[in-house]
């Protein structure tokens, strides 16, 4: 249901935002969705379920964040997500220093 649909159902004005309050879509739900829309189905592994360890919702197996709390499902996620976090924190450390800007120059001679 689109958010016009939903404004609609709710008796809310065309156009409101109040929908954006209660639905809550990471990249599973909508590739879920785009399945459901041309009748693709989802392989017996995606029917297992994962129960997010924060807020205890049952998830799919593929998904990689909780539908309801967003976040990441498996440690090997959250794992490679903090690592990823670091270096780009570092990067704008080295950015701040000026580092990067000079390794730019070094390279371009």
């Amino acid at each position: 249901m689109g958010y016009e649909q939903l404004n609609k159902f709710a008796g809310w004005k065309p156009g409101s935002d109040r929908a954006k309050v209660y639905v809550h879509l990471n990249n599973d739900d909508v590739n879920q969705a785009i399945r459901d829309k041309y009748g693709l189905e989802s392989s017996d592994e995606e029917e297992k379920s994962v129960r997010c360890s924060y807020c205890g919702t049952e998830n799919q197996s593929d998904h990689s964040e909780c539908r309801t709390c967003g976040r990441i499902l498996s440690l090997e996620q959250q794992t490679k997500k903090e690592e990823k976090q670091q270096v780009i924190e570092r990067l704008a450390e080295l950015d701040k220093k000026g580092i990067l800007e000079k390794l730019e120059k070094l390279e371009e001679r």
